[in-house]
């Protein structure tokens, strides 16, 4: 029997228990998954995991899904992406019409909607990505934050 690598899906959502839901409904649905619940952490996700689909509310708490979509334009890793938000129609409708927004789901979307999403996005033909990893300081990811348009904010220091 020969295994076949899983597709990675990184899942961007704010709000932790719609997160927990749609890595619990991708994960059950065979695909390897990521959360992020802040633009800052899908940024760097994107850059060191590379994962073949990203899954991404509109609105987060320090950006949006087109910061991200900015940050992955011509990029050759950038991945596609599902739009998966509660914001309004015409939002939504000029998300969808970036290159590489594969398909956009009002909240709440139902798991077979989800997973036929990804799927559509995931065709069985095309292989896994090479996830190529890259470690990341402050300076890269003031770069990171820069590169998206997003000003980053100062690193807080912990109290000794």
């Amino acid at each position: 029997m020969r295994l076949v690598p899983s597709r990675l899906i990184l899942v961007v959502e704010d709000d932790p228990c719609i997160q927990s839901t749609l890595v619990e409904t991708f994960q059950d649905g065979g695909f390897a998954c990521l959360g992020a619940g802040t633009l800052e952490t899908a940024l760097r996700s994107v850059q060191v995991h590379a994962p073949d689909l990203v899954v991404c509310d509109f609105h987060l708490p320090d950006g949006t899904a087109d910061h991200l979509l900015r940050f992955m334009d011509d990029r050759p890793w950038a991945s596609p992406m599902v739009v998966h938000s509660a914001a309004d129609s015409e939002t939504l409708r000029d998300a969808a019409s970036h290159p590489l927004v594969k398909a956009v789901l009002a909240k709440p979307a139902s798991p077979p909607d989800l997973l036929r999403a990804a799927r559509r996005c995931l065709p069985d033909s095309a292989p896994p990505r090479n996830r190529a990893r890259f470690p990341m300081g402050d300076s890269e990811r003031r770069i990171l934050l820069g590169m998206a348009g997003i000003p980053a904010a100062p690193q807080r220091k912990s109290p000794p």
